[in-house]
């Protein structure tokens, strides 16, 4: 399924999950066609914007081959140049050591295309499995693909307090 809320070729979008009512709320950033999870929805653009952009950490859940120790991990964590710009450093630990893979969890406060699977290609690691499990104070809880639910009052407001500090960029999302 497509993060976008129109497609000329007619494949499935986001939109597709929302009942008519909503059909005017945007997506709040993307996730690729190879990753799942949470994806918030909103009407109101400047907050979208603002969680988008990097004002709300956002949560991985990240699957690779082999087993790593934590070291391994070490130039995430530090910030590492990627394509001529420089990553904030991210937040690694590794939740599980498996005799084949490691699952990790990967907090980012910015959103550059693809970041996760490239800052760990550079590593030398394929990503198997990608879960955005988190947008700031939302967690993706036990909603099974494609099922959705209204954020409450409170998590709305939480939200707002997590990127309240957070610029909005002149020309849209960062």
């Amino acid at each position: 399924m497509l993060t976008t809320l129109s497609d000329p070729p007619g494949r499935p979008t986001v939109r597709d999950l929302l009942p008519r009512a909503l059909w005017g709320a945007m997506p709040v950033g993307r996730l690729d066609r190879a990753s799942s999870g949470l994806l918030l929805f909103t009407n109101d653009h400047d907050l979208g914007d603002r969680v988008a952009g990097g004002g709300c950490e956002k949560v991985y859940r990240v699957l690779v081959p082999g087993r790593h120790a934590p070291e391994r991990f070490a130039p995430l964590r530090a910030g590492m140049d990627l394509d001529g710009k420089r990553l904030r450093p991210m937040a690694v630990r590794v939740l599980r050591r498996m005799s084949d893979a490691t699952l990790l969890e990967i907090t980012l406060r910015e959103g550059k295309n693809r970041q996760i699977r490239r800052a760990l290609a550079r590593l030398g690691l394929a990503v198997r499995a990608l879960e955005r499990v988190a947008i700031g104070p939302v967690p993706l809880g036990a909603l099974a693909p494609g099922e959705t639910r209204p954020l409450t009052r409170e998590e709305v407001a939480a939200l707002r307090r997590c990127c309240a500090r957070a610029p909005r960029a002149p020309d849209g999302p960062r």
